[in-house]
């Protein structure tokens, strides 16, 4: 009898670790790529977030002078680009393994379309941020955040534009942007706001 109870101890032993085992397996085939998704999710809706917190703060140097800073936060690469044909923008480029937003389309983060290259005074909104999706491949994504900023018209004669400067630069995660209005410049009736961006 002490024979069949010592073997009823080793089966059941057996059976459970049997049992764990495969739970512990299915969690990790069905669980790990919900982790990466909400990772994922986390890391382009904090990409998001920091281009909108530059661009306000932009607007508020802009607008009342003086100088701020934003440490860049979010594991993507950003570039700033003073010499863009389109004109001076900051781009953050993010590799995901799966996205939130829809592939292959330009997707506004503002009140502007992407497409918009000027405004109107106290209509529109000074900055175009938008964003692109695209699929690279089977779980590889890059999404590129745009921040630029455009002409915007009065009912005068006179029209107004922040524009950036500085040096063509590429950062990441870590580094800090600075950020100074250096004053305004008036050529005949466009009075640009100068707003100098330096990556460290």
């Amino acid at each position: 009898m002490s024979k069949l109870k010592g073997q009823h101890e080793v089966i059941t032993t057996l059976l459970i670790t049997g049992v764990l085992i495969g739970v512990v397996g299915s969690i990790l085939f069905w669980g790990m790529p919900l982790i990466q998704k909400s990772k994922d999710a986390s890391v382009l809706e904090s990409s998001e977030e920091f281009m909108k917190t530059l661009s306000s703060k932009i607007k508020f140097i802009a607008n009342n002078g003086g100088r701020d800073q934003l440490v860049i936060t979010i594991p993507g690469t950003i570039k700033f680009l003073p010499n863009d044909p389109a004109g001076p923008r900051v781009q953050l480029i993010v590799d995901t393994q799966g996205t939130i937003y829809a592939t292959e389309a330009e997707i506004p983060l503002g009140r502007n379309e992407c497409s918009r290259i000027e405004g109107t005074w106290a209509v529109n909104e000074p900055e175009v941020l938008c964003l692109t999706s695209r699929e690279l491949g089977t779980n590889s994504y890059v999404t590129t955040y745009r921040l630029n900023y455009i002409l915007l018209r009065t009912e005068g004669v006179v029209s107004y534009q922040i524009v950036l400067t500085g040096s063509d630069a590429t950062s990441g995660q870590g580094h800090t942007l600075y950020l100074e209005n250096t004053g305004t410049q008036q050529t005949g009736n466009l009075i640009n706001t100068v707003v100098s961006i330096d990556i460290v």
